[in-house]
């Protein structure tokens, strides 16, 4: 099954996943920036807006994440379901914690530029193909 992800305009690459949060009956489409470098995958606050979640529900994270201007604070959302999907099935990911970005600054043109990120801990599931060439990033499962 191949998922097949696209590049922004600045040739980042993206792939667009339904987030399931079952706990909260949410389901949404959001894009993922493609990040390697990140051992987690990411919600951001752009994108935690979005789903409407209140931070103030949520659990805190014993560890908060470096970012723009500095340490922000992290929230935790359990039991998240990922569906990718390839031009015949649906393939779902499982994720015991999904990590929600807040950032320090209140400045909404800093939080709408920082995306989600899908981290290893989902990637892991796939091969990666990256070709900027041929206009190709896509996970294999």
């Amino acid at each position: 099954m191949i998922i097949k992800g696209y590049f922004h305009k600045d040739r980042t690459p993206f792939v667009d996943v339904l987030l399931e949060i079952s706990d909260i009956k949410i389901r949404r489409k959001i894009s993922f920036l493609i990040d390697t470098g990140s051992p987690i995958t990411i919600l951001s606050e752009k994108d935690a807006r979005k789903l409407k979640l209140n931070f103030k529900k949520m659990n805190p994270s014993d560890n908060n994440i470096m970012g723009l201007g500095g340490f922000a604070e992290t929230f935790i959302l359990k039991n998240t379901i990922f569906h990718f999907f390839s031009e015949k099935q649906i393939i779902d990911v499982p994720l015991e914690d999904l990590f929600v970005y807040k950032n320090v600054t209140q400045d909404d043109d800093i939080i709408n530029q920082i995306p989600s990120l899908l981290g290893r801990d989902i990637l892991k599931e796939f091969s990666l193909t990256y070709d900027e060439r041929d206009d190709n990033i896509s996970l294999k499962k």
